[in-house]
């Protein structure tokens, strides 16, 4: 907020107190606002702000009210600047610092205990200006105006409580067995925030290490917790599962019991590892470089069986069906799935189209925009995306591109590899809102997370950390992961893992604790551990001890519908066609090839030193044949070598969907025969033009073509075969 904004608002806040004359608590109200956003001594300087303006409105029109206090009295003036403020401050603060506004100005009514008619019809005015819902507005009076847990009317509340009410509803209900009077949590939708407020005669409990105040309003952001004396921790995410309902249809239940994975040289990839969730969850996946994240991802999602072991989904082992669900399954890896040369709409457009099978174009169109609104892609939809080298869209872009290809699909699960990796702060942050969001529409989202800041630290459900030879080594809430891991150590601050001032976490240090290293008598680093990692584990065991979720045995049904493996054909061969099409550089060294290579071979095979040429008199004409050969040849290799290689992460993201591999290399083959055709034909034009071969076009460009085609067919072998470009060139 700048200087003549927060000016504003303490006019407004001014006008407003003075309406019934100032009491301590309704400056200590204004007082809070102001250090939710400043330093202290800022904070104190626009204190200083708002008794002025006090001073100044309270001067002009007193009364005295039947206690004997004084009061000054409202004018048409206040109501004018009150809407001229509104009009100041409506275009410089966002709708959740509007929120925030709104509820601070109802505690700075209801600090004398009274709401007067006056105030009531002041507090509407401004949430008018401010364009607020009036069903949040109403739940906002009522949560600040109400203090007995019968008085609260809104299923946007939850009610924390150690005794089941006689009655409850509309509120949501969770129940805390030794919790001393009750907390009631209220949701406002349309800014996804929550606010607390405890209801009792004194409160030893805290929000995030800052103490709770009875009857004061809290916000209570990502990743908070509420934590007493001999009382079970209240995270966000219990909160949140009891406010946000996700539909029945939707609910899946995915469990990994005891997870082995070697690698093929025997070394371990993963032991001992269990996880359970359901719909509806944010999991992030944490360990150092080499831990085994990527490995687990890749096995969860049904890529890499494990040694031993089960992964549930549904109650049924996801590599013993022999049907696997279609669609069901979504993975974004790390690198991007892209056709660099297609635009944003046309990367979605095929996704979809491969997708839903029996949609017509305009459902199609209407799936697509959908998808592109919902992920912020709209206004670049018609750029193309460019290489990663090459970038036409920025980074964040690009990785919510290749989220949407997976979104466009619905599918129940989500596996995320990285997704921040790359990214500015900023990218990172909306990325991993974009996810969160998705976890709140009823997904479940799984995340491998590398170096994430507290804010997005904070947004998981559950973390995993994984230790050297993939052994977990906590899974919990993150908000306690830094607490378990200095218990264990015997750390002397073992309690607090927030920053008392702002709140923050630093991830960092789970790893700090997990490799220190011992050091020897002149205080220098062995380079050894203090715990191992086996050690670690065992800890692990002993303290963590995972709740299985009680398994959804309900069928599965996928909205999608694949095409008939024709379609599928007629969809790649169009795609494929397209980008390269699109691909100018491509174009023009196909066109040129053929030609270049047939021109400069037929007037060297051509010369001769006689002054009339005769083909018959060309005692190259041999030599002419077999370098076409050749040439055709090193064509088909040229153009097919790198072909599904370079498309290979492609086709594992559609091998999830179980598109008909068939129908891929079938395409890919097509438009590979289409282009060597058009090039030996040319070849064979001009190359024959120049030789003086006359009447024999159809049968050299046939067995040039075959020769082509041959390889071609090599090429697309060997592309499928190798596993780097390098090996494949050499």
């Amino acid at each position: 907020m700048n200087e003549r904004l927060l000016r504003s608002i303490m006019h407004l806040f001014a006008i407003i107190a003075k309406e019934d004359g100032i009491s301590p608590l309704e400056r200590g109200v204004v007082e809070d606002f102001l250090r939710v956003y400043l330093h202290s001594s800022k904070a104190e300087y626009f204190l200083k702000v708002f008794d002025h303006f006090v001073a100044q409105a309270s001067g002009r029109f007193l009364v005295h009210d039947i206690s004997g206090s004084i009061r000054s009295l409202p004018t048409v003036r206040d109501s004018s600047r009150m809407m001229l403020i509104c009009e100041q401050i409506n275009g410089q603060l966002n709708q959740a610092q509007k929120i925030i506004l709104t509820i601070k100005i109802y505690e700075l009514i209801m600090a004398d205990g009274v709401v007067s008619e006056t105030e009531r019809e002041f507090v509407e005015t401004i949430a008018s200006a401010l364009n607020l819902d009036e069903g949040e507005l109403r739940n906002i009076e009522n949560f600040v105006i109400q203090a007995t847990p019968q008085g609260f009317t809104s299923a946007e509340m939850l009610l924390i409580t150690s005794e089941l009410p006689l009655r409850a509803k509309p509120l949501a209900l969770l129940f805390a067995p030794t919790l001393q009077g009750e907390i009631i949590v209220l949701r406002v939708p349309s800014v996804r925030m929550y606010f607390i407020k405890y209801l009792g005669l004194a409160s030893t409990y805290t929000l995030n290490g800052l103490p709770i105040y009875p009857g004061k309003i809290y916000h209570f952001p990502r990743g908070s917790s509420i934590r007493g004396n001999r009382f079970k921790t209240i995270f966000y995410s219990d909160v949140v599962s009891k406010l946000v309902r996700t539909s029945a249809e939707t609910r899946i239940t995915f469990e990994a019991l005891s997870l082995y994975y070697h690698f093929p040289n025997g070394d371990p990839g993963l032991q001992n590892v269990t996880l359970s969730e359901q719909s509806g969850r944010l999991v992030g996946i944490m360990g150092a470089s080499g831990a085994g994240k990527s490995t687990l991802l890749d096995v969860l999602s049904g890529s890499k069986k494990p040694y031993a072991g089960t992964v549930l989904l549904n109650g049924e082992d996801i590599y013993a069906s022999a049907n696997r669900p279609t669609g069901i399954i979504g993975y974004v890896p790390q690198r991007d799935q892209l056709f660099e040369r297609l635009t944003v709409y046309q990367n979605l457009y095929y996704a979809a189209r491969l997708s839903y099978g029996k949609h017509n174009n305009l459902g199609i169109n209407r799936i697509v925009y959908k998808t592109l609104r919902s992920m912020g892609l709209l206004e670049i939809a018609h750029l193309e995306v460019g290489s990663e080298q090459d970038k036409t869209i920025s980074g964040g872009q690009r990785k919510r591109l290749n989220i949407a290809l997976e979104l466009v699909r619905q599918p129940a699960i989500f596996f995320v590899d990285e997704p921040t990796s790359g990214l500015s702060s900023r990218d990172s942050l909306q990325i991993m809102d974009l996810l969160r969001e998705l976890s709140l529409r009823g997904k479940l989202v799984i995340s491998v997370i590398h170096q994430p800041s507290s804010d997005i630290f904070k947004m998981f459900d559950t973390l995993l950390v994984l230790d050297k030879g993939g052994l977990p080594v906590y899974s919990g809430n993150p908000s306690d992961a830094i607490r378990h891991f200095r218990a264990i150590v015997n750390h002397v601050d073992r309690e607090s893992a927030e920053c008392e001032t702002c709140g923050n976490i630093n991830p960092e240090e789970i790893f700090n604790l997990l490799e220190e290293k011992t050091v020897n008598e002149f205080g220098r680093s062995t380079g050894e551990r203090r715990i191992s990692p086996d050690q670690w584990h065992e800890e692990y065991k002993k303290s963590n001890k995972i709740k299985r979720v009680k398994p959804n045995r309900s069928e599965l049904r996928p909205e999608i519908e694949l095409p008939s493996r024709l379609k599928q054909y007629s969809l790649f061969l169009g795609r494929d066609l397209l980008a390269k099409l699109k691909n100018k550089q491509f174009i023009l060294l196909a066109l040129l090839e053929a030609p270049l290579l047939a021109g400069l071979l037929a007037t060297v095979c051509r010369h001769s030193s006689e002054p009339n040429y005769y083909l018959y008199d060309n005692d190259n004409l041999l030599v002419y044949i077999f370098v076409s050969v050749i040439s055709a040849l090193f064509i088909g290799l040229t153009l097919s070598a790198e072909e599904i290689f370079r498309d290979r992460k492609i086709w594992r993201r559609e091998s999830f969907m179980q598109l008909s591999r068939l129908s891929f290399l079938c395409a890919k083959t097509s438009v590979m025969l289409g282009i060597v055709a058009i090039q030996t034909f040319c070849f064979v034009l001009i190359g024959n033009s120049v030789m003086g071969i006359e009447g024999l076009t159809l049968p050299y460009w046939l067995m040039l073509f075959a020769v082509a085609a041959f390889s071609v067919l090599l090429g697309l072998n060997i592309s499928s075969a190798f596993n780097s470009v390098v090996t494949i060139i050499s």
